[in-house]
């Protein structure tokens, strides 16, 4: 009898994982789009992959690439953003400046989105925001 009555009780963590997905839908949906687009920019070119390295040691970073967010995982999204926190100043140098080498990645929605995000000052404080909650 108490199998049937456990078994039929909600789950707290749908009405969690549905009330913080309302949330970005409402307010964060850009900061999750970067999460999503630093992921997937690197992901199947090796080239790009070795030039972000290669921006990383003339900053005297760690070799850390972008950690992976997808949507459907809610938990996902803070460790990215701590990563793109960490590492904004040479996400920024990054894409900036291969904007300004390469005129052909202008026509590339995702790298658009991307230049569009770091070209925000207030961007950051976005992304900050997210991981204080």
């Amino acid at each position: 009898m108490l199998d049937c009555l456990v078994s039929c009780l909600p789950c707290n963590i749908h009405v969690t994982h549905n009330a913080f997905r309302a949330g970005i839908n409402t307010y964060g949906e850009a900061t999750e789009e970067l999460a999503i687009d630093l992921s997937y920019w690197l992901k199947n070119s090796p080239a790009r992959r070795e030039n972000y390295i290669n921006v990383l040691n003339e900053v005297g970073h760690d070799e850390e690439l972008f950690i992976r967010h997808v949507q459907c995982r809610w938990l996902t999204l803070l460790p990215a953003l701590e990563r793109i926190e960490k590492k904004w100043e040479v996400i920024k140098k990054y894409f900036l400046l291969s904007k300004q080498q390469l005129k052909c990645l202008e026509k590339n929605d995702r790298y658009r989105r991307i230049c569009r995000k770091l070209e925000d000052d207030k961007f950051l404080a976005q992304v900050a925001f997210f991981m204080s909650g």
